[in-house]
């Protein structure tokens, strides 16, 4: 028995010895991503032994000979981008990898292939430096969505959002922006291709105009594993939109659809190459036209918007208004010392009711896209693209808001006629859409873009060269005639104090409005009655113009070489130049047209970049990169009479690594500064007139808007943990822990200027104030992101992801909440301004008489589930959630919005797709409420009554004039807007698809 065993055992020796003996190796091929094979190009394994070789011109390539064990395959080739994968080798096996390298280029921010897998069906993994989420193309198609916003809600740690004011979620034509891990929304980059897009005044880009249909793909990078060419406003991260590629074959696409309003959609895109691939294109056509939920629908309004024409121009029926058409009344009891600023003290009390006006949210929007390569050789291109997007919508649509109620405390406008009114609308019917009655309001927007790029090596060098030229012009009007009356009526009830015929209206030299024939010789008005007779209400000149243009070009290079052991060393220059203006024509201010912000003013943002990446041990890859920043702005504060320049410079160092113990996992760990330069509304100013703080009350005090041309940049300094896993074939898991410090922040300053200022027409001095921003305590930013997905070939698949996110200022300096007392002396009873503003709370939104930062708000959590099916016949079928948490951008609790959607084939190449949007009508008002929103905690202040028709006054005014005895120093709330996310939409699309795919 011992004999046969150890013969056993020696015989299991010589087994081992002459397996472990046995080499295995690596083969296959190496092509573009046109299919075509590479020749010429490296490959290497990076393990236990370094074994290496050239493809032939088939792109083949054969490593025998190789040990067994776990190595790093790295193939490398001059204008494209270096391919790396983690794979095994077994004794006597020769293991196959078909590798495809991507052409180098600025359009995408990956800048490295590295890849886990080259197996179909199986779950790609993250295995880059940075958090980053690809949104291909096709998941926009799915859904049925028109517009990029609703699909980046669903990405982990993105916000897309309407841009702070009365943006009504069930039109299309609202202004969106963009929000990456609770940063601001200029603390936000947005590229298109890969290159700085036209940004506006505020320092954002809005990517409503943006067609999905004309996409590749977006790329939202987060946090400072990202080491792309430039970083300017990338605090939070980076949202890349990709245009549409060209395809090696020829192939075609065309939609067709509709919606449940009578909207009409269409795309048509087509992609490929000439037969002989020296010419590749891509060209796109999409229209997306909707009259939206609000058609003609009829809203009541009073005489208030007389006001947006000239003085005392004001005629009802022909005969002049004895009166101002603005009229301020006591708010109810209730309100007062609960919410604060105009809104807790007074309401609009109108003594006339005029029905009706309608409202509309139709938008027509068109956008096309032309792009050609020429391909010179493999590694040689020269690539020429256009961008351009138009669109129109009904403005009156896009800012439709109810301003009742407040709370349980009624309307911000009532109808309040004059003691003696008996008509059948009863005194105090809320009048909740007056600000939008009888006011024409349309704005158009046209965007275009132009970018070129040339590619090509020397040596072991590959160099990028590109330049881009775009523009972004937003106009907005209110269609009334310039020097003629604009005449608008309906039923009225009321009464007014007209102006006997004959006569006009004129103030008196005791501020009263009396009727007079000769300007001299005053006589009274006559009281006019109105019980649903017809009223045609007129103003002169009622026009009101406002144009903003942004402009943008510049060029970027780039020089990379990369070694054979799986690494690369870059430099690149990157310069853009950014200037804008905005015009504004609105006569009833009593100024002439104007520039609010002149021609002439300009940005242009330079960046140096050196970056080296390399395999620091086993599995184990680091980054490195240095950004030298500097950024010129030409700017003016008195209307561009004089002008100045000023230069600043910063560097940002950033590094990373990535360990793959195997191909199934990627750890990742970033640090590094990044910047956000001011922007150009924070520089220049048109040299304004101090304005009433409060309406009416000259004792309030005025404020002047000041411009900050010497505010530094904000900067942070962030880390970032995460790892990718892929749990079996198709299924994978993802989670990212952050924080962010950012540091000088902008923030709004206000500070006593004099107590003596002394307005026109006036001989009494009152107090002026200064308004700026200025560089003012610290942000954080910091929270978790998470992705859990099985996504197979066909069947039944499933999406997890979401975030926790806290997005708060902190080391807020003494005397930031006051205005005109010393910081040592700054205590709740003096207040008075940044109340919305609170440490180690989330940015919350801004209201009438109180201000936050940039007036959005940042949710503490946000998240979206989805289960799908697939068909190998190609039927589609989704059904999923998205989660809005607390302290959400539309200031409401907390909800979901349930999406889904059905394609069917019903023959070759064609199919059908029914996709339903907020199915359940979650939040789904075609309209926001003014003061509808969860009310914002503030800082306390003072509160006191003093006289009437306010009833009372707060912060620094209830200190200096209200007695010690009638005011109370308490926390108030700051009524919020409350947004909407828009009705149950219904969308069908008829597809037709040619050519092979």
């Amino acid at each position: 028995m011992r004999t046969i065993l150890t013969a056993a055992i020696a015989v299991l020796l010589l087994m081992g010895r002459a397996f472990a003996a046995t080499p295995g190796g690596v083969g296959g091929t190496v092509t573009d991503s046109d299919g075509r094979p590479i020749a010429g190009a490296s490959v290497s394994l990076q393990g236990p032994g370094n074994p290496r070789a050239v493809t032939d011109a088939r792109g083949s390539f054969s490593l025998g000979g190789v040990s067994p064990g776990e190595y790093t395959l790295v193939i490398s080739k001059s204008g494209f981008a270096q391919y790396t994968q983690l794979l095994s080798v077994f004794a006597g096996e020769t293991a196959q990898v078909h590798a495809a390298l991507i052409a180098s280029t600025f359009a995408s921010l990956r800048t490295i292939a590295h890849v886990s897998t080259t197996h179909a069906g199986y779950a790609a993994i993250n295995t880059t430096t940075a958090a980053v989420n690809t949104i291909n193309g096709q998941v926009f198609a799915n859904q049925g969505q028109l517009q990029v916003t609703k699909v980046l809600n669903e990405t982990p740690g993105v916000i897309a959002q309407g841009a702070p004011g009365n943006n009504n979620g069930a039109s299309q034509g609202s202004p969106q922006t963009v929000q990456i891990r609770g940063t601001l929304p200029y603390e936000t980059e947005s590229l298109i291709d890969g290159h700085p897009t036209p940004i506006s005044l505020t320092g954002t880009f809005n990517p409503i105009y943006l067609n999905p249909a004309l996409l590749e793909d977006v790329e939202v990078v987060k946090g400072p594993g990202y080491m792309g060419p430039e970083i300017n406003y990338a605090i939070g991260g980076t949202a890349n939109y990709i245009t549409l590629q060209p395809t090696r074959t020829p192939q075609a696409l065309l939609t067709v659809g509709t919606d449940n309003w009578g909207g009409v959609n269409t795309a048509f895109r087509a992609t490929g190459s000439t037969r002989s691939h020296v010419l590749d294109y891509a060209f796109g056509y999409a229209t997306n036209g909707s009259p939206g939920p609000l058609q003609n629908y009829p809203v009541a309004g009073s005489q208030i918007n007389m006001v947006a024409g000239e003085p005392f121009s004001w005629r009802i029926n022909g005969q002049y208004l004895a009166m101002v058409p603005e009229l301020l009344g006591p708010a109810p009891a209730s309100r007062y010392y609960k919410y604060i600023g105009l809104v807790g003290q007074v309401q609009f009390a109108d003594p006339l009711y005029v029905c009706c006006w309608k409202l509309n949210t139709s938008y027509d929007s068109k956008a096309e896209l032309g792009k050609v390569r020429l391909n010179f050789s493999q590694a040689s291109s020269l690539t020429l693209s256009y961008l351009g997007g138009q669109a129109f919508s009904d403005a009156g649509g896009i800012d439709a808001t109810s301003v009742a109620p407040i709370g349980s405390t009624g309307s911000f406008a009532v109808f309040a006629p004059p003691p003696g009114y008996h008509g059948s609308i009863h005194p105090g019917t809320a009048i909740p859409f007056e600000f939008n009655a009888f006011l024409p309001e349309y704005v158009s927007d046209q965007q275009n873009l132009y970018q070129g790029e040339f590619r090509t090596t020397f040596g072991r060098w590959t160099a990028l060269a590109r330049y881009f030229s775009g523009a972004d012009s937003n106009y907005a009007y209110l269609d009334a005639p310039a020097n003629a009356p604009y005449v608008f009526g309906g039923s009225a009830w009321g009464d007014v104090p007209l102006c006997p015929s004959g006569t006009f209206a004129k103030e008196t030299p005791s501020y009263t409005i009396e009727c007079t024939k000769n300007g001299s010789t005053f006589v009274p008005p006559v009281m006019t009655f109105f019980n649903g007779q017809h009223a045609s209400l007129s103003m002169f000149n009622a026009i009101n113009q406002e144009l903003e243009s942004d402009h943008l070009r510049g060029e970027s290079l780039l020089l990379q070489t990369t070694s054979n052991n799986g690494g690369d060393f870059t430099l690149s220059a990157d310069r853009s130049h950014h200037d804008s203006y905005q015009f504004i024509n609105d006569p009833v201010t009593g100024l002439p047209a104007q520039y609010l912000l002149p021609r002439g003013a300009s940005q242009s943002f330079t960046t140096e970049t050196v970056r080296d990446r390399f395999y620091a041990a086993k599995n184990v890859f680091a980054s490195l990169a240095d950004y030298a920043i500097q950024y010129r702005s030409h700017y003016t504060d008195d209307g561009g009479k004089t002008w100045q320049d000023a230069t600043r410079g910063y560097n940002a160092p950033r590094a990373a690594v990535t360990w793959q113990p195997n191909s199934d996992v990627s750890w990742r760990f970033a640090a590094g500064a990044s910047i956000a330069p001011p922007f150009l509304s924070f520089l220049s100013s048109p040299g304004s007139a101090p304005t009433e703080n409060v309406s009416g009350v000259p004792a309030a005090g005025f404020t002047e808007n000041l411009n900050n041309g010497s505010i530094a940049p904000e900067t942070a300094f962030g880390y970032d943990l995460g790892v990718d896993k892929r749990i079996h074939g198709s299924a994978s898991f993802s989670i990212d822990v952050y924080r962010e410090t950012l540091f000088d922040m902008y923030l709004p300053s206000t500070f006593l200027i004099t107590n003596s200022y002394v307005p026109p027409g006036s001989a009494t001095g009152y107090p002026l104030y200064g308004s700026i921003t200025q560089n003012l305590g610290h942000a954080r930013y910091e929270g978790v992101e998470f992705a859990v997905q099985n996504a197979p070939a066909t069947g039944w698949g499933f999406l997890v992801q979401g975030s926790f996110q806290r997005a708060y200022p902190y080391a807020l300096p003494p005397g930031f909440y006051c205005t005109n007392v010393p910081a040592s002396q700054c205590t709740p009873l003096h207040y008075s301004t940044n109340l919305g503003i609170v440490p180690g709370v989330n940015f919350q939104a801004s209201g009438i008489g109180w201000n936050t930062v940039n007036g959005v708000s940042v949710p503490y959590s946000m998240g979206y589930a989805e289960v799908n099916y697939r068909t190998p016949f190609g039927a589609y079928y989704n059904f999923g959630a998205t989660y809005y948490g607390s302290n959400n951008t539309y200031s409401v609790p907390a909800f979901y919005v349930f999406s889904g959607a059905m394609r069917l084939p019903i023959r070759r190449g064609t199919s059908v797709q029914l996709s339903i949007d907020n199915l359940f009508d979650a939040n789904g008002k075609p309209w926001t409420s003014d003061f509808g929103g969860i009310p914002a905690p503030l800082q306390p202040q003072c509160v006191g009554k003093l006289g009437t028709p306010f009833q009372g006054l707060q912060g620094t005014v209830c200190t200096a004039l209200v007695p010690a005895k009638d005011r109370v120093v308490i926390p108030q709330v700051g009524p919020t807007l409350a947004g909407n996310y828009g009705p149950t939409t219904f969308r069908l699309q008829v597809i037709q698809a040619f050519g092979a795919p």
